[in-house]
């Protein structure tokens, strides 16, 4: 069910994207959905689950032109099975990241952030034996951890004028109150920029016949 809801969700968010064309380059909000591998640390490797699944949303707002802040709320699920064990592990996650951007605007903008998180995370665990005689425990706990981040990145931009974008990234997140649970992960996603900010097209015009230079504003005297 959770595959369905997250298909149907990108789904929509590649239409509404396809359909709305950014008249500008710079937008005041943006979008994005994203998912990824995550290696972790802690009860998960002495578990031998040293890898999970991180996926997510997040609120883009622009501070300017090359900076932006966002808070996303992502979440991951592990699980292992056995004849004498049983564990699962479920982490709901906030995070807020400041942004800078380069070559902007362009197909291909790189960046780096830097970021904090605070995870909730619950864990369970149920031990049978059957040496002698079948005995069952049970070991449930829930912890929260502050952490901070930093990683790189990339929106890659199929078209110029176009609010849709891949996003690559790439980060490391280190639990300050729980060193044990730092986590490496790389994610991709998709990105739908909405609300213009500045002047519209019809206040703008390229300054060179070839239109390869970024929009510029037009001088009063010449509009």
């Amino acid at each position: 069910m959770k595959r369905v809801w997250i298909l149907q969700a990108v789904f929509l968010l590649g239409l509404g994207g396809g359909l709305a064309r950014a008249e500008l380059s710079w937008h005041a909000l943006s979008l994005k959905l994203f998912a990824g591998p995550t290696q972790n640390g802690g009860t998960i490797k002495e578990e031998g689950l040293e890898h999970e699944y991180e996926y997510g949303v997040g609120a883009v707002m622009a501070i300017r032109q090359d900076l932006e802040f966002e808070m996303a709320l992502s979440k991951w699920d592990v699980k292992k099975n056995s004849i004498a064990t049983y564990f699962e592990e479920k982490a709901n996650k906030l995070s807020f990241s400041g942004r800078k951007k380069y070559f902007y605007p362009s197909l291909f903008v790189p960046w780096w952030q830097v970021g904090a998180d605070w995870a909730l995370i619950d864990t369970y665990k149920r031990y049978v034996s059957v040496e002698e005689h079948h005995n069952e425990h049970t070991d449930e706990y829930s912890l929260s951890a502050l952490g901070v981040h930093a990683g790189v990145g990339v929106d890659i931009y199929p078209l110029e004028n176009s609010s849709l974008a891949v996003t690559l990234d790439a980060r490391y997140t280190d639990y300050i109150s729980n060193s044990e649970i730092n986590q490496w992960g790389a994610f991709v996603g998709i990105r739908w920029d909405f609300f213009q900010r500045g002047l519209g097209r019809r206040n703008y015009k390229r300054i060179d016949a070839g239109d390869r230079k970024p929009l510029q504003e037009t001088p009063l005297w010449m509009r």
